[in-house]
């Protein structure tokens, strides 16, 4: 499903129809066709900055009755519903949103008072206000101060981890790059042979000029059997070549066909445990493998990408896509994390001369 950033109305309105930071957010569309009332799921979502800017989503399948029936094409404007829907979007920029941060007007304490000592060094101009409670309140916010989570969110701080964040690092260091974005079951041949592309600037986090899939020194060793319903291992050593955090990806060693991975979603370093949630790429249809005491698991070097957007949404992941990487004609595959779960290279076109 394509639709363009600016909507051909809204609510009969065609003037300042620009609903780009609508688009970012919603989950679900909503139409009658044929007077059958459709509420189409949000899967996946890309942003393409073309002349005529538009977003590409992909859907769960849906059900079209006489969908052979040609009458049914007439060509027709059509009431679509977003959901969510702000419509008005300007108080996200506006001095009222407290996430902004920008309000010209400081809340003043229910009893606390201003002392004024300009003029006066030892004894206030004011003093007579001071004394009759009269004087100006001082802006100064005079509730919550003894509670420790209000206190420690805005004076003390607190430290965040990926294990708070749904395994994605609170943090990201990384480096722009080009390239085009396909939904997942784009095939591979149709990607590589397009002339003409629309690209666009994308963001990850490897060290590397471009993203790759590729698996690092860190190893962990069983050190008990690890069955087929088990997502609790215990390891004996780990090659601390590298550190393994919440989100990080495990892969089973070659001897399995296909490789399972497995997520990370806790360490306990003290008992030499981590917790993972078993087979999360769907190699397996029923159970995944088990695993003898000894076997070696791999962790893969965790590259995401991300990319640009506008308004209060900076940076978005691209998820469950296929990603064309300008420069080195990759395609790398990423998960429900927009993480990368696999790279391959597109096929070299040559010329053969005939010199006969």
């Amino acid at each position: 499903m394509i639709i363009t950033v600016d909507a051909f109305s809204i609510n009969g309105q065609t003037n300042s129809t620009y609903i780009e930071g609508v688009l970012e957010q919603i989950n679900s569309v909503k139409f009658t066709f044929d007077d059958q009332l459709y509420d189409l799921a949000i899967i996946s979502k890309a942003y393409y900055p073309a002349s005529n800017p538009f977003f590409y989503f992909t859907i769960e399948p849906a059900y079209i009755q006489n969908i052979n029936d040609a009458d049914q094409y007439v060509p027709a404007n059509v009431e679509i519903t977003f959901t969510p829907y702000l419509q008005d979007v300007e108080f996200g920029f506006s001095e009222f949103n407290p996430l902004i941060s920008n309000a010209e007007q400081n809340r003043k304490s229910n009893k606390y008072m201003t002392s004024d000592r300009l003029e006066r060094a030892i004894t206030p101009t004011n003093l007579d206000a001071l004394l009759n409670l009269t004087a100006e309140k001082a802006s100064i916010q005079d509730s919550l101060y003894t509670d420790t989570g209000w206190s420690n969110a805005r004076y003390v701080g607190s430290k965040t981890s990926a294990a708070e964040s749904a395994g994605i690092a609170p943090t990201l260091t990384g480096q722009t790059f080009t390239g085009e974005v396909f939904s997942i079951d784009s095939d591979t041949d149709y990607i590589c042979s397009l002339t003409s592309r629309v690209k666009q600037e994308l963001f990850h986090t490897s060290n590397k000029p471009l993203p790759t899939a590729d698996l690092t020194d860190l190893k962990l060793t069983l050190g008990s059997t690890f069955g087929q319903q088990q997502t609790e291992l215990t390891y004996s050593t780990i090659n601390l070549s590298g550190s393994l955090g919440i989100g990080d990806v495990l892969k089973s060693p070659e001897i399995t066909d296909p490789a399972e991975y497995m997520r990370v979603e806790d360490i306990k370093q003290n008992e030499n445990k981590v917790k993972v949630r078993r087979d999360i790429y769907n190699s397996y249809p029923y159970l995944p493998p088990s695993y003898n005491s000894g076997v070696i698991l791999t962790k893969v070097n965790r590259f995401d990408i991300f990319r640009f957007g506008t308004g209060q949404n900076r940076i978005q992941l691209v998820n469950n896509s296929r990603i064309y990487v300008e420069g080195n004609s990759t395609i790398v595959d990423t998960d429900d994390f927009g993480q990368i779960v696999s790279s391959s290279q597109c096929p070299y076109i040559g010329y053969i001369v005939d010199q006969t």
